[in-house]
């Protein structure tokens, strides 16, 4: 099993998430049509036949394709709000009021704030600690 995960990953998943923060898909048709390609793949593999799609990632350590290209974004995002990497998007962060409405449910990190930026008009939920101390 390892060596046809190290092939798919190689040949196949690094193809579909090449520079997926520009190209990421909106509609649901073409997620769906990412997904189908790791679906397949996964189903095919011996031992995976009667398992759903997600019971076989979670046995093969693998997360779908559209929570990869999530988590990719909003890494990118981050590393340009923190100055890590060049703002080409011209993202800016800026408190919003907060409201029922933007507040997590689950709020087990501590006190959230929300930031919007400005090039969706996306909210952005990011922990923030009070009593956190910056080491220099």
């Amino acid at each position: 099993i390892e060596a046809i995960l190290r092939m798919f990953n190689k040949y196949i998943k690094s193809k579909m998430e090449y520079c997926c923060i520009v190209w990421s898909p909106v509609s649901q048709k073409w997620i769906y049509e990412l997904e189908k390609i790791q679906k397949t793949f996964t189903s095919k593999i011996n031992g995976m036949e009667e398992l759903d799609y997600h019971e076989r990632l979670k046995k093969l350590n693998l997360y779908s394709l559209e929570r990869r290209r999530e988590r990719y974004l909003i890494i990118y995002g981050w590393q340009q709000l923190e100055g890590k990497r060049e703002n080409v998007l011209r993202l800016t962060a800026t408190k919003t009021k907060r409201s029922k409405d933007n507040i997590p449910k689950n709020t087990k990190h501590g006190k959230w704030e929300t930031f919007v930026t400005s090039r969706k008009k996306t909210n952005i939920q990011l922990p923030i600690q009070k009593d956190t101390k910056v080491i220099q």
